[in-house]
């Protein structure tokens, strides 16, 4: 009998969330040979190079982990408290959602700050060492301007 892994001890494995490998098993990614168990070699060979695994899977994500990446076509990662997490590309409703909040936040800002800059994703926004974000929108206030570019 094999070993089989809960979502969580998945999630600790991969050194992703466990929302992540939630977001995988709904998608069919993950197959699960027991209602609520997987068989972690089963997951890394469907994963393949979808996973990264830290070397120590207690280590935290930092933004110079971050930075060695690879691309990964049709994803975006960020890093939420030094965990990892890859999500795939937003649909087609959330652009067209997004693109819309976008033109009005962008008709408002021109109003209350011109000096301001309005950004769309992706673009990133380190917060921290081990926050890294990919916000769909993002305005940045005249007063805030802290870079060149």
């Amino acid at each position: 009998m094999r070993d089989l892994l809960t979502v969580q001890e998945i999630a600790d494995v991969l050194g992703v969330s466990p929302a992540i490998v939630i977001s995988y098993i709904d998608q069919g990614k993950i197959p699960a040979v027991e209602p609520d168990r997987f068989d972690l070699g089963a997951v890394l060979a469907v994963l393949g190079a979808e996973v990264f695994v830290k070397e120590d899977p207690a280590s935290f994500w930092t933004y110079e982990d971050y930075l060695k990446l690879p691309e990964a076509p049709g994803c975006r990662f960020e890093i939420l408290e030094g965990i990892l997490v890859k999500e795939p590309s937003p649909s087609l409703h959330h652009q067209r959602i997004s693109r819309e909040l976008g033109r009005q936040l962008m008709a408002f800002f021109d109003q209350y700050d011109p000096a301001g800059e309005f950004f769309f994703a992706p673009l990133d926004v380190t917060l921290s060492d081990s926050n890294v974000l990919q916000p769909d929108l993002i305005f940045v206030f005249q007063r805030q301007k802290r870079y060149s570019a």
